[in-house]
């Protein structure tokens, strides 16, 4: 049994390292994946920025935030404005759903984000649900509370009428069909 543990822990880490190569390798300067060490948040912010690139208007660019930020990807548009996209992630190896938690201001108290990706991954990482919400839904939704973060969340699981997901984002229109053509 250890031999079967120790095969597995070497299989995952070639995958681990090949994940971090492309993480620190660039294309004209830019990096090919997000840096972070929970790689079901680096599969759904690659995921996010394919859509963005074949989705969204009058882009001039799509990057991935510097480490620390209160986002996780800039898209400059032509107009010269900017939308700042957050992206949560959950796969079905999760059996709690929960979503990481999400700030809603940045460290100078203005609005951390424009949009939130909430993307639902299969046990095989590919995407099953895809939901955006803007910022002004998410504090509508709070009804008044006001606070600078949710702590806990729960993403909503396709097909199970149990775990809808937390009340505060509207899973109403799910575009993973659009999310799965933009990564053809």
């Amino acid at each position: 049994m250890k031999n079967d543990i120790r095969e597995l822990i070497k299989k995952y880490s070639e995958v681990y390292k090949e994940f971090e190569k492309f993480q620190f390798k660039e294309d004209n300067g830019k990096p090919l994946l997000a840096g972070g060490d929970q790689k079901t948040g680096v599969i759904g912010e690659y995921y996010a920025k394919c859509y963005i690139e074949k989705y969204v208007e009058n882009v001039i660019s799509v990057e991935y935030a510097p480490h620390g930020s209160s986002f996780d990807i800039l898209v400059n548009l032509k107009n010269n404005t900017s939308i700042k996209v957050q992206v949560k992630c959950v796969s079905a190896h999760s059996k709690t759903r929960q979503i990481a938690p999400l700030n809603l201001k940045d460290k100078n108290g203005d609005n951390s984000f424009d949009q939130l990706y909430l993307i639902d991954l299969n046990v095989d990482f590919l995407p099953i649900g895809f939901y955006i919400n803007s910022y002004k839904q998410v504090i509508e939704r709070l009804c008044g509370d006001e606070r600078d973060k949710i702590p806990s969340s729960i993403m909503k699981e396709i097909g199970k009428t149990k775990k809808e997901g937390s009340k505060i984002y509207d899973f109403t229109s799910n575009k993973v069909d659009e999310l799965l053509n933009a990564l053809e």
